[in-house]
């Protein structure tokens, strides 16, 4: 497997730019050299990041990086370097959790980051808000990536009054949303979602649903528009202090769900959906 690391170099407490540093990998176990002089590749804002290949998560490495040039002095020169979590590889395109956030913090004017839990107020933001619209886009429109169909399993205990039945959501992957009862659609029966329950009056319950995608290469490139788009929104006033700015991102936001909307009218019949209040008033 793969992993990588990411050193910080500067100068006169100014991020150093414009180095081809290499990076000196040794195994701590054996104390063999695995890599000599690997070619990092810069970032942005004195950030360089370098891929392991061969990366083994039960070896101790030592990560030594050369600045590669005699312009900085000794000290500043020889960098250790540090491994970025997994999950978290740093990116400049929507392939990672860091990716997207990246994107947002681009539409915000904001510098880049390298990893989810770097000391930096763009981090700290991106990571504590990111799950949170990652799963909230999700939900506001039944993207076909995450869209799934299932049974579901009805339970022993039935509903105190209203309904005859209550049969649990999914939760691997987890239900976020449910589209439809085919029940319903077949026969006509009624059905109400109360906590993690759905409740109805039918002996079975077949639903189509929004699942929770938390792999980014699994979803489709509008999708990780919209979230970044989303996320940008979220955060965009405690970075910018731009109320104007961050309305405009909420409608950005908006145009992002239009656009997947009239995509996907183009692919397939189009499906019978149910209301949700809050974007049919929005959109």
């Amino acid at each position: 497997m793969s992993m990588l690391i990411k050193v910080y170099y500067e100068s006169a407490g100014v991020p150093a730019t414009g180095l081809s540093p290499i990076v000196n990998i040794r195994n701590l176990s054996t104390y063999a050299t695995v890599v000599v002089g690997g070619t990092m590749e810069e970032v942005g804002d004195g950030y360089y990041v370098y891929d392991h290949i061969g990366y083994d998560y039960a070896v101790p490495y030592s990560v030594l990086c050369d600045a590669n040039t005699t312009t900085l002095a000794d000290t500043d020169r020889y960098v250790p370097g540090e491994y970025v979590n997994p999950g978290e590889t740093s990116s400049v395109t929507g392939t990672s959790v860091v990716g997207l956030c990246n994107q947002a913090l681009f539409m915000l004017g904001q510098k880049a980051i390298i990893s989810m839990t770097e000391d930096s107020e763009a981090a700290r933001l991106c990571n504590g808000r990111f799950t949170y619209n990652r799963d909230a886009t999700l939900r506001s429109y039944p993207w076909n990536c995450a869209t799934k169909r299932t049974s579901l399993a009805r339970s022993a205990t039935t509903p105190s009054w209203g309904y005859d039945y209550q049969y649990a959501l999914p939760t691997s992957p987890l239900c976020l949303r449910v589209l439809e009862l085919e029940e319903e659609t077949a026969s006509g029966y009624g059905w109400k979602i109360e906590g993690r329950w759905l409740l109805t009056d039918a002996t079975t319950a077949y639903i189509r649903y929004i699942a929770q995608i938390t792999d980014v290469n699994d979803m489709e490139i509008l999708l990780k528009d919209a979230i970044a788009t989303r996320l940008a929104a979220d955060i965009c006033y405690a970075l910018t202090g731009s109320s104007t700015q961050q309305d405009k991102m909420w409608m950005l936001f908006e145009q992002k769900i239009r656009q997947a909307k009239s995509v996907d009218a183009q692919e397939g019949t189009p499906l019978v959906l149910f209301s949700d209040p809050f974007w049919d008033a929005r959109l």
